[in-house]
């Protein structure tokens, strides 16, 4: 045996291959490193044999040679039989560019070093620039000892080394059992894991280490279709952070009332929210909206959930938009698929694929709550919301965002009804309390609390405290009997999707909606300036006066008041 003086561990021959297998090579920075040895894990089912082969048949059609070893695995005709309906399989190049070895007889008969000679004999065979080593647990079993173990990796890495030819292994187990030797002292370890949660399983992908490059750590979400295993790096880890800047325009709605308060449209490149309850037409606003730029020649994508294509075209008809037009000429495009087949960053990806390959330029998000439950963990949800809207911008593109709220009929929906109708300026005490009580009794309570303490300034004024002072009292008193009651039905949900979305927005965004309570708590961020450069409209309130003002003053133009809207001057005290 030559004598080993190989003391790194470190590939010696910087080459990289590619994996094949897409997303892979962007999660470990362009591909495995020719010469260096690698332990793929996983539990049965997680997708380590379609990996492996997929590996060898994708390396022989880039002109490379690869090896499929087998140790206690199954029959090579069983195998190939199940790898029929895989689109990478090549019948052709079986045995011409990948071949397949069974080594566990030599692996018995002469241990490790009986494993060592076939290994290496067959490289020297098949001139091999891949091997693929399916079954690596009984080589444990079949070692003397931890030494001779090692000694067999570090002759595995010589050999890989010298031949330059990299090295997959596959072991049926988990990192919670990488505790041998050979985990040590491969150059990468990477992980084939289930992941459930309460709607869906998925299988993940973790690259746990990988010497001689960077690359991105944590679990990435892993499909096996049929053209293989397809790999989803996780977005906000993937899309480049810094912005480029692009002249802005007005991007027309299609609606002229909407385009005149909106000074022209919603300006290129920005995210806009529209929210409302089912029905209150919010897909009727997006048609519109995509239509409008289809019309002046700009490409549109729709991307929903809830919708097939064929009936948003039917619909479009139906509203005398000629979308079904656009759409035989390539520059209208549906992507649609229902809730919970694909993962967040399948999602993105597909949206993002369109955007790019056929050069769009105004995009629907149609169902935002789609988007939201396709993440199997919610934290991610804002990282991963910002960058796609970054990304979008980057690329000049106006999004369009509907986002479903709860029905009209609920009791919540009266906090903002008696507001807009007695006229409560969201500000202070009386927007906290309009936003956090849901109890139809306790809304009229607090709406009068609300007054009182407007009309305690203006009675302060006059100097007739007594009378103020009693107002406020009564009032009061009301409230704070049903306190207890109140406060155990109060819970934080309206905070946190105010807080979530407020943090999701990207700069200078546009959240345009109406008919509901979440977005009273929008107008209640932007009178605290949670988010100044974020500008909330709510059209229904623009007949007030101290509304339109305001709403005026952060959007950079005056916005004129609505045709036949019921104005602050028809509602007084």
């Amino acid at each position: 045996m030559t004598e080993l003086t190989h003391e790194t561990h470190e590939p010696i021959v910087t080459e990289r291959l590619s994996t094949g297998v897409q997303g892979l090579d962007v999660i470990v920075g362009g591909g495995l490193f020719r010469g260096a040895i690698y332990l793929v894990m996983g539990r049965p089912g997680t997708g380590k044999t379609t990996f492996g082969n997929q590996l060898c048949f994708s390396h022989a059609r880039g002109g490379g040679r690869a090896v499929y070893v087998t140790l206690l695995a199954e029959s090579h005709a069983s195998m190939v039989k199940n790898l029929r309906a895989m689109t990478f399989f090549d019948a052709e190049i079986v045995n011409h560019g990948v071949a397949y070895v069974g080594a566990y007889k030599a692996l018995r008969e002469e241990r490790l070093k009986g494993l060592l000679n076939i290994l290496r004999q067959v490289i020297q065979d098949e001139k091999a620039s891949l091997l693929v080593l399916d079954g690596i647990a009984p080589t444990r079993a079949m070692a003397e000892s931890d030494t001779a173990l090692k000694e067999f990796i570090v002759e595995l890495q010589v050999l890989g080394s010298m031949t330059n030819c990299a090295t997959v292994l596959l072991a049926n187990m988990t990192s919670a059992d990488a505790n041998g030797p050979e985990h040590t002292m491969v150059d990468g370890l990477v992980e084939l894991a289930f992941e459930r949660t309460t709607r869906r399983t998925y299988r993940t992908v973790e690259v746990i280490k990988f010497r001689g490059s960077g690359h991105m750590l944590g679990r990435h979400e892993l499909d096996i279709t049929s053209a293989g295993i397809v790999v989803h790096p996780r977005t906000e880890d993937v899309l480049d952070a810094h912005l480029q800047s692009h002249p802005q325009t007005r991007v027309p709605m299609g609606i002229p009332q909407l385009d005149e308060m909106l000074g022209g449209g919603l300006l290129s490149g920005t995210t806009t929210v529209a929210l409302g309850f089912s029905g209150s037409g919010k897909t009727t606003l997006a048609l519109q909206y995509l239509a409008a730029g289809c019309d002046a020649g700009q490409n549109a994508l729709y991307f929903g959930f809830y919708e097939p294509p064929s009936y948003i075209l039917t619909t479009a008809e139906q509203l005398g938009l000629g979308l079904r037009e656009h759409a035989a000429r390539g520059r209208f495009g549906i992507v649609w698929q229902p809730s919970y087949e694909y993962g967040i960053d399948a999602l993105l990806e597909r949206l993002l694929r369109d955007v790019r390959e056929r050069g769009v330029r105004r995009v629907v998000i149609d169902g935002f709550d789609g988007v939201r439950l396709a993440a199997a963990d919610p934290e991610r949800t804002i990282r991963v919301v910002s960058a796609i809207t970054n990304e979008l911008r980057t690329l000049d593109v106006t999004t369009f965002i509907t986002d479903e709220t709860l029905s009209p009929y609920e009791t919540e929906i009266a906090t903002r009804v008696f507001a807009a109708f007695l006229n409560v300026a969201p500000e202070g005490l009386g927007a906290t309390l309009v936003e956090r009580f849901r109890l139809l009794p306790e809304v009229v309570i607090t709406i009068g609390v609300a007054w009182g303490l407007d009309g305690w300034r203006e009675l302060r004024k006059t100097r007739v405290l007594p009378v103020a002072l009693a107002v406020v009292a009564v009032v009061a008193l009301g409230g704070l009997q049903s306190w207890p009651r109140v406060h155990a039905e109060h819970t934080n949900a309206l905070e946190l999707y105010t807080e979530n979305t407020e943090k999701s927005a990207p700069p200078r965004a546009v959240i345009l909606g109406t008919g509901d309570y979440r977005l009273f708590s929008f107008i209640y961020a932007d009178a605290i300036r949670l988010r100044p450069d974020v500008t909330y409209i709510d059209p229904h309130l623009l007949g007030y006066d101290w509304y339109r003002a305001r709403a005026s003053h952060e959007f950079g133009a005056p916005i004129p008041e609505p045709v036949g809207s019921r104005g602050s001057n028809a509602v007084r005290r």
